[in-house]
């Protein structure tokens, strides 16, 4: 405050393109650690946590009683995959980048019963109380970016040595950063990483659908190819698996779903699982322009 004088100025722990980003009056180049610990200073207090709670608890309400899209007939849907999930997996932090597999993640593995009634909300919780949440999803919600889950995963094990760290991606995201596993592997972790694959990006084809008159061909992330394996969808993960020598296993109907996840989670080390998913969406959806009470509730066709 005394060294900004009121005047606006941005903490940027990196400085990238700052200056070509934003007008500001003052950049400031400080650690990440230290700049975020003065700023929860100023986020703690004032009532806060009193204002959110009845908040939350009425998010919470409209949750519990809304219907989850889930059509069948066209092999596993991502709710069949996630629900799946939730029966066999127990991560104490979930890792969660962008796209229509974070989602369903998050709204279907519980990973806390009990986190949301009568309970604090992390971010504006007394230090005292905060390490009472052993369970948590570590995400940027619509604000991120796809591919970064593996690395927030992997600092989120250095950080946390002794918690279960899981990281559920998208194929999308997968392909964009797949040197990623090198960390966890070459370290020695144990992150294990769950794919759900629909071949497509599963949010753009949401928008497509309702905005532009269903023209998804562009959206795809898998294609049929030609080569020295014959014809065969790529990109094939598990080819991503073995480069960077960790167990790997790929399931495509609720069929063997189950036998599949008690495998994966009782497995140790870094290692990937494939969930080979129908094209769904993630439904409902807030409108463009819209809010949650004009949500859409299915795709258009």
């Amino acid at each position: 405050e005394n060294f900004t004088k009121g005047k606006r100025a941005v903490i940027n722990p990196y400085l990238t393109n700052a200056l070509a980003r934003l007008k500001i009056d003052y950049p400031i180049g400080v650690d990440a650690k230290l700049a975020l610990t003065e700023l929860l200073k100023h986020v703690e207090g004032d009532e806060q946590h009193e204002k959110l709670m009845p908040w939350n608890a009425k998010i919470r309400e409209a949750y519990d009683g809304e219907e989850v899209y889930n059509t069948k007939g066209n092999g596993m849907s991502p709710v069949d995959f996630m629900n799946g999930i939730n029966e066999f997996a127990n991560p104490e932090m979930l890792v969660l980048d962008v796209g229509e597999h974070q989602m369903h993640a998050a709204k279907l593995i519980r990973l806390n019963s009990g986190f949301y009634y009568g309970s604090e909300l992390y971010g504006h919780t007394p230090p005292e109380k905060r390490r009472s949440y052993k369970r948590r999803v570590y995400t940027s919600g619509t604000s991120g970016t796809m591919a970064t889950s593996i690395e927030k995963a992997f600092g989120a094990k250095v950080a946390n040595p002794n918690t279960d760290v899981y990281v559920v991606i998208g194929d999308g995201g997968s392909e964009m950063h797949m040197s990623a596993l090198w960390l966890p592997k070459a370290y020695g972790l144990e992150i294990p990483v769950i794919i759900m694959n629909n071949r497509s990006y599963g949010q753009v084809n949401e928008w497509l659908d309702q905005y532009h008159e269903g023209l998804k061909e562009h959206a795809a992330t898998a294609v049929l190819a030609d080569g020295p394996d014959g014809i065969k969808f790529i990109p094939d993960f598990s080819g991503w698996a073995k480069t960077y020598n960790v167990p790997f296993w790929r399931v495509e109907d609720e069929a063997s779903l189950y036998q599949t996840l008690r495998e994966f989670t009782t497995s140790r080390g870094t290692r990937i699982l494939e969930g080979i998913v129908s094209q769904l969406g993630a439904y409902p959806m807030t409108p463009n322009l819209g809010t949650s009470k004009d949500s859409i509730k299915r795709p258009r066709k």
